[in-house]
């Protein structure tokens, strides 16, 4: 059975026309701008630890796998789930979800360490275009006007900020291999987007389950990537009390991203929660301006504007739905009360 096959048969718990439908794309909403509002924070923490330790990223996601496996696990347990617990028609796809997650991790890696941390995340702020793609192509999944006008409006957003003329970038004077830089980003946030989308189509696999693999086979791959590379004194020494305490928030914050992610995909179109990655924007902008004292633009401020108007316009339509369902049941359950009180009387 292929993908879209899959999809319309389950049709997400089989309710994708009911009001509970709407219901659980709400939450699905919130759980995506909650997930990527702290993968944001995660962003912030990594930049401090290339700021002023000699961690690399392949060491943060090696931890962060950790993290992700021995959490979840401990969650399954403690929940009596077991992490063989899933259909055979699951499987094939959460091994999917779990290599593409990890090959992502690792080619964003290599990226944001050869190219300016600017341009790194420009080149992951195309994750929405690859995401609706992908929905559209494997999905079925049409976006609506409002789809594509808030994914254009929040992805005009963003280039406003990256190429802003005035915000005084030092562009590519910072990057180190630009060509293999701009490749690795490119094929990571792609890789990223399938990994999504192969939990969209598991929507009855418990949430700690699925992030539990991603952990373990990122765990390996990137355990394999520092034994290859070999022991590098500069770096275990800038294991101090406060880099390792860094890390273990960070380790902390990516199981309750990716708790939060793994709902959302489940609960809602791919389309519309890759848009939810703009949000980061906020978060980067809050943390520049108040913690690393830097000043923003004007043309920041609009993009930023863009960027968080968009978001907030799919949840508020989002939302609008729910209640217009709500009001016609209700006005239908009152007009089925007058036809049995005229039949009695």
């Amino acid at each position: 059975m292929c993908i879209r096959d899959r999809v319309s048969t389950q049709s997400t718990w089989g309710y994708y026309n009911s009001m509970k439908a709407k219901d659980g794309a709400i939450y699905g909403m919130l759980s995506g701008l909650t997930a990527f509002l702290l993968f944001g924070g995660i962003n912030v923490m990594n930049k401090y630890l290339y700021m002023n330790t000699k961690i690399t990223p392949t060491h943060i996601a090696y931890w962060g796998g950790l993290f992700l496996f021995f959490c979840n696990l401990a969650i399954c347990i403690f929940s009596k789930v077991s992490l063989f617990d899933v259909k055979k028609e699951d499987a094939g796809f959460l091994m999917l979800r779990a290599l593409f997650g990890s090959i992502g991790s690792i080619l964003t890696t290599l990226q944001f360490s050869l190219l300016t941390l600017t341009k790194g995340q420009a080149i992951f702020f195309t994750y929405p275009i690859w995401a609706s793609v992908n929905a559209y192509i494997f999905l079925k999944e049409k976006l609506s006007k409002y789809d594509i006008i808030a994914i254009v409006s929040a992805f005009i957003g963003v280039l406003l900020i990256i190429f802003n003329p005035f915000s005084g970038a030092k562009g590519d004077s910072a990057d180190k291999n630009t060509l293999l830089g701009v490749i690795s980003g490119i094929l990571g946030t792609f890789t990223f987007s399938l990994g999504d989308l192969c939990v969209r189509v598991m929507p009855n696999v418990p949430a700690t389950i699925i992030p539990a693999y991603l952990g373990l086979l990122l765990a390996i791959f990137s355990g394999t990537s520092l034994l290859i590379e070999g022991n590098n004194s500069e770096i275990l020494t800038s294991y101090t009390l406060v880099p390792v305490s860094v890390i273990i928030i960070i380790g902390i914050v990516w199981v309750a991203s990716y708790f939060f992610l793994t709902k959302a995909f489940q609960l809602e179109k791919a389309g519309r929660i890759a848009l939810l990655t703009y949000s980061q924007m906020l978060v980067a902008a809050f943390t520049d301006l108040v913690i690393f004292g830097a000043s923003i633009h004007f043309l920041d401020m609009i993009g930023i504007f863009l960027i968080v108007g968009s978001n907030f316009a799919i949840v508020l339509l989002k939302f609008m739905g729910v209640i217009q369902s709500q009001l016609t049941l209700i006005i239908t359950l009152q007009k089925k009360k007058k036809k049995k009180k005229k039949k009695k009387v």
